[in-house]
C-alpha cells in the first residue's frame, strides 16, 4: 500500500486570492466533502480512529489525480477544543499505529498552509495520496454563495441543501455572473 498523508483542519478557498494549481506527478487528493461544502466532524473523527468506511474501500466524494487542476485550498488551524477532540480520536484509534499513514492535524496557533504546499510535502514524504479532512468552503460572502448551496453543511456525508425558489435562483445566478466578471472570468 502506498503511503497516505491525512490532513485535518479548517478548509477554505477564495477564488480571487487562492487560484488553482496542478497536482504534481505521483500525488492525488481525496476529498470527503463536495466542493463548496462543509465536512461533518463525525466523519472526520471516524476516519481518524481508523474505523471509517474510507479506510475499508469506500469512495471519496471526489479524487483529483496527478497533473489535474484543483482549487488551491487553504488549511487553517483548529480551535483548541476541536484539536483536542481530533487528537483524542486519533490516538485512541488504529490509524495512529498504521505505518502507511502520516497524519497532520492543524493545532491552534499554526500558520495556514495551501494545498499546493501539502502536495509538495506529500511528494517529499513519498506519499502517493492526500486525504483532505476539512471543509471545502468557498469564500463568496459578497455574492450570495449560500443561496447557491455554497457553504451549506453536510451531515453524515449527505448534503443539507438550501431550498431555492425560482426567483432566488435567478438572483443567485446574476450575482455569480457579476462575481465572475469581477474576477476576470
Amino acid at each position: 500500500m502506498a503511503k497516505t498523508l491525512v490532513v485535518h483542519g479548517h478548509g477554505k478557498w477564495h477564488p480571487k486570492d487562492d487560484g488553482f494549481f496542478s497536482l504534481p506527478k505521483g500525488v492525488s487528493v481525496d476529498f470527503y466533502s463536495e466542493g463548496g461544502k462543509s465536512l461533518w466532524s463525525g466523519f472526520t473523527y471516524e476516519y481518524l480512529t481508523g474505523s471509517s468506511r474510507a479506510l475499508t474501500g469506500g469512495a471519496p466524494d471526489s479524487t483529483i489525480t496527478e497533473y489535474r487542476s484543483t482549487p488551491n485550498y487553504t488549511l487553517s488551524e483548529l480551535s483548541q477544543s476541536q484539536y483536542d477532540s481530533a487528537q483524542k480520536y486519533f490516538t485512541q484509534g488504529t490509524l495512529a499505529i498504521n505505518q502507511d499513514y502520516t497524519v497532520l492535524i492543524r493545532k491552534p496557533g499554526s500558520k495556514n498552509v495551501k494545498l499546493a504546499v501539502l502536495c509538495a510535502l506529500a511528494s517529499e514524504l513519498k506519499c502517493a495520496k492526500i486525504v483532505w479532512l476539512a471543509c471545502r468552503a468557498v469564500d463568496l460572502e459578497k455574492v450570495g454563495g449560500l443561496a447557491l448551496g455554497f457553504g451549506a453543511g453536510q451531515a453524515n456525508r449527505h448534503v443539507t441543501r438550501v431550498n431555492l425558489n425560482e426567483r432566488a435562483l435567478e438572483g443567485a445566478i446574476q450575482r455569480l455572473a457579476a462575481a465572475m466578471h469581477e474576477f476576470g472570468q
